[in-house]
């Protein structure tokens, strides 16, 4: 249970991965492709966030594509994303998100867990 984040906010349109009993290996096939593991009710059938670890965005190596994935994101925040990475260097820190035009405190919660670097 330790990679269920149970205090993590549900937000519309983003992607609640369940572990089950031998980790997050397995699961079913999700829209893209990818594999999705979901708890027994279903992909809404539980509450929590996705591990830090499984299928989380890396914001050094992740195009705009990948970004505007993440709950919150559009294609104009992405591009800004990319924009910051390329003009000051990799990030080290969901904190130096903040130094992104368009992310603040609320928005670095959202993607806590979601992203890595």
């Amino acid at each position: 249970m330790e990679l269920l984040n149970l205090a993590a906010p549900a937000v519309d349109g983003s992607q609640i991965l369940v572990p089950g009993p031998d980790g997050l290996s397995g699961g079913a096939a999700g829209a893209d492709g990818a594999g999705v593991p979901l708890s027994e009710g279903g992909a809404n059938g539980g509450s929590g966030g996705t591990p830090e670890a499984a299928g989380a965005v890396n914001l050094n190596t992740a195009d705009v594509t990948a970004l505007e994935q993440l709950p919150g994101i559009g294609p104009a925040l992405a591009g800004r994303i990319v924009e910051h990475r390329d003009q000051v260097g990799p990030f080290g820190s969901l904190e130096d998100l903040d130094a992104v035009s368009g992310i603040g405190p609320a928005m670095m919660e959202r993607l806590d867990g979601l992203v890595t670097w």
